[in-house]
């Protein structure tokens, strides 16, 4: 099992033809796909199982041998595993990150992944992101629903768009204030949560909320971590919410995002959004100790494609052109950006291995069309006030 481990990930012209050979043999994945689902056997022959099962289902299918039925047996296990909270940490870690990597290599593994659980697999893992106090399952839960949002499939169907999108943004403003604050202090959370209930959420086209005895209107998801002041959140969980929440920006549409920021961020608030994001940079790259170049880039790049989406939707309240926070938060970014240049570089190509998307934009680049955008916004803003002068 470990040779067999060892030869699924090999590169080049020889992995494949050795992946081939391994998926064309029906006994050999019989016998893995029985180990995956022995809940007898060793964690660690079951992760095996895992890692050659996972690198079989993601090969093209013009050189794979594995069958759909194959595929939608692994998907079934893995979801089945990972979703269980009685299952062993051991097995559940692997069994998640085979998911974030099948549902980013490949665009018909996220239709599998979209079909188990009865239907009901963003349900659960939305729920999961919320929720779990494992970071591991919160992490691959975030990736998870992020790939597919991404997924070609999904951006088709328009219905399931919407209702994928919906479900997410459900929970996104609990888990996008829980990032935003950590590390911060008490009385800057004190300050946060008395501006934040005085705006509330509900997703595109639901109403999902109940009044209180007070009159005001609470979500009915509330997280069921409170952090303490002062703590930080896990980097590796950071950066996962980060990026749900860059592409949800990307695909949604600006009256859903300007009330999905307003949840986060009221008009009225003591900060706005953009100037949560630049506090939360702040305490994390710059206060925050043990944080290395690969954990700020992975904050740094998603933060930046926040900033752009809010960019382009010009006619809306997302980005004032008056706003000083936005102007701090885009000399924030590209203060750090040109340092990054050659590790961003150096990652794409080590993630393009594991089925990364293949379109790739340095932060550096980034950053200078969110400025480019920010420069041409306030352009804008000059010549109309100029004209209503000279009016």
């Amino acid at each position: 099992m470990k040779l067999a481990s060892r030869l699924v990930t090999a590169r080049g012209v020889i992995g494949v033809k050795l992946r081939r050979q391994i998926s064309s043999n029906s006994h050999s994945v019989a016998a893995m796909e029985g180990i995956l689902e022995c809940n007898e056997c060793q964690p660690a022959l079951r992760e095996l199982a895992v890692k050659i099962l996972t690198q079989l289902a993601a090969m093209d299918d013009a050189s794979s041998s594995f069958s759909a039925g194959s595929r939608d047996k692994l998907a079934k296990s893995l979801l089945g595993i990972f979703t269980d909270r009685n299952k062993d940490s051991s097995i559940r870690k692997p069994a998640g990150q085979a998911l974030e990597m099948l549902s980013a290599k490949r665009e018909s593994n996220a239709v599998v992944i979209l079909q188990q659980l009865n239907g009901n697999v963003v349900s659960v893992l939305k729920e999961m992101l919320l929720n779990s106090e494992e970071n591991e399952s919160r992490i691959s839960a975030a990736e998870i629903l992020s790939h597919l949002l991404c997924s070609r499939y999904t951006r088709d169907d328009e219905y399931l768009a919407e209702e994928l999108k919906k479900a997410i943004m459900d929970v996104m403003p609990e888990v996008l204030k829980e990032m935003l604050q950590c590390g911060a202090t008490g009385r800057e959370i004190q300050t946060g949560a008395e501006a934040d209930h005085k705006g509330s959420f509900s997703p595109p086209g639901t109403v999902d909320v109940e009044v209180q005895d007070d009159g005001n209107r609470q979500n009915n998801f509330t997280s069921s971590r409170q952090r303490n002041s002062g703590q930080y959140v896990d980097a590796d969980l950071l950066a996962a919410v980060l990026s749900l929440t860059a592409t949800i920006f990307e695909v949604s549409k600006v009256q859903d995002l300007v009330q999905l920021v307003d949840a986060v961020a009221p008009v009225d608030a003591a900060f706005t959004f953009a100037g949560k994001l630049a506090e939360m940079l702040q305490r994390n790259i710059v206060v925050r100790k043990g944080f290395s170049w690969v954990d700020w880039l992975r904050i740094l790049k998603p933060t930046t494609k926040m900033v752009i989406s809010m960019m382009r939707h010009r006619d809306s309240s997302l980005a004032n052109d008056d706003d000083k926070d936005m102007e701090s938060l885009i000399d924030c970014l590209g203060r750090h950006s040109t340092i990054m240049d050659d590790l961003d570089c150096s990652i794409n190509l080590a993630d393009c291995d594991h089925g990364a998307k293949p379109q790739f934009k340095p932060l550096s680049f980034l950053v200078k069309e969110a400025q480019e955008l920010w420069d041409k916004k306030k352009g804008q803003a000059s010549s109309v006030e100029g004209n209503q002068q000279i009016a």
